[in-house]
């Protein structure tokens, strides 16, 4: 019962997540989700030993799942270039996106 009511927890706060774009984007902040999450689903079922216990599997089960989404398909970071004249890049246009590729895609073509 207990491992249900996680699975039902974990997917909840999994489908929130994939609401908010894209995912590739999201997963650069997969360790603040994760503690988000874990905390919020903690306050959320807070009383009881069996509600604590959902909150940490729960939690589990979402940083389980995010991280193996950022090793399969890798993560976007925000990144400010173009520093000149002690203006920093994003007033000169400089915000750019760095794709990172999943690490399975990586170690395929190292070996090649």
């Amino acid at each position: 019962m207990i491992l249900t009511l996680a699975a039902i927890s974990a997917a909840g706060v999994l489908f929130l997540i994939f609401k908010f774009g894209n995912i590739r984007r999201v997963l650069a902040f997969d360790k603040w989700i994760d503690l988000a999450a874990t905390i919020g689903l903690g306050v959320a079922f807070f009383g009881t030993l069996g509600g604590m216990a959902i909150a940490v599997i729960a939690g589990a089960i979402i940083s389980a799942i995010l991280w193996l989404m950022k090793l399969a398909i890798g993560h976007e970071e925000l990144t400010v270039k173009g520093w000149r004249q002690g203006r920093p890049g994003f007033l000169n246009g400089g915000q750019k996106w760095q794709h990172h590729s999943s690490y399975w895609r990586w170690r395929s073509h190292s070996h090649q």
